[in-house]
Parts: structure tokens; sequence; C-alpha cells
């Protein structure tokens, strides 16, 4: 088994690699065997389910197919240092829920803060993907313009998905 199938996708599935054997693990759920079916396809019982490898012509992977959603590889994390994280810095506001987030690098601590549910730390997993310890958003993700500017994050937990919060110019 080759190290090509390994990364982070956009389905918020991890696939590692241990003792030779591939595993799935989603965000909150433990680690899963996949059994390979062919060179590109793989079968996770517990998950009743398929996750087909997709190849670009040099052989990478570009993507994979899962419950029949095509899934992006996520890019690897570019840099972590405090420079980069300022550029996710702001306040950002969910019309949906009438709220606003404040996101910060503070104290050598990146964190996104709300008024009722103090600071949690974000943890970088992928480029503009960070994870929380928080249960009513373990999910956060960085939306860019055509520019790169960083215009709007969403964040998902496991009963709601990509709520999003749009960067605004001040908090007021």
């Amino acid at each position: 088994i080759g190290t090509k199938f390994l990364g982070l996708y956009m389905v918020y599935l991890n696939i590692t690699l241990e003792k030779g054997k591939l595993y799935s693990q989603a965000t909150g759920e433990n680690k899963q065997v996949m059994q390979p079916v062919s060179d590109t396809r793989f079968w996770v019982k517990s998950y009743d389910a398929s996750i087909y490898f997709n190849l670009n012509d040099q052989g990478d992977v570009e993507s994979i197919t899962y419950h029949k959603s095509l899934c992006k590889k996520k890019e690897p994390i570019q840099s972590n240092d405090k420079e980069s994280l300022n550029a996710y810095a702001g306040w950002y506001h969910s019309a949906e829920l009438n709220t606003s987030y404040q996101v910060k690098y503070e104290d050598e601590q990146f964190y996104i803060a709300h008024v009722s549910n103090g600071k949690v730390p974000l943890k970088r997993v992928w480029n503009d993907g960070f994870e929380t310890d928080a249960f009513y958003m373990p999910l956060v993700d960085f939306q860019r313009d055509d520019k790169g500017t960083i215009v709007s994050l969403t964040a998902s937990q496991y009963r709601s998905r990509n709520i999003k919060f749009n960067k605004m110019q001040s908090p007021n």
C-alpha cells in the first residue's frame, strides 16, 4: 500500500497508514480499517461504504469519492507562524445566528472567542482549516476571495455544517 493515499480530505476524513494497513478516521470518531478491493477502492465495514481514490494523470490522489460525494484532498499546512495566522484575525458575523466571533492571535495562542463562550484555541489541520475542542464548533474553515484575502469562515459540528460568518470591517 502506497503513501499516496495518505492525507486529509474535505469530507473531514483523515487517511493514515499503520503497520501496512490504511485507516480512515472521521472527525470525532475512532479509526477504521480500510480493506482494499482494488488499487483505488477500499471498503470500510463500519461505514458500510467504499472509498474511491481518484488519481490525476501523474498517478497522484486528487480526491476521494465517498457516498457519491467528490471530496478534494486538503493542501498540507504551509506555515503556522504568527504572521500567517494573523491573516485570519478579525471579527466574523453570522446573520443566520445573529452573533459574532473574534479570531485573534494573543499571548502565543491562536483562538476564536465569543462573548458567551469565551476563548477556544484553534488548531490548524490544513491550510485554511482548523479544529477546536468546543462541541459547538469543532471545525472551522476560512474562505478566501479571488485575490487570496480571507472573507469569511464556516463553522461545522455534528448536526449542522458550514454555518457562514462573514468577516467584518469592525465589531460594531
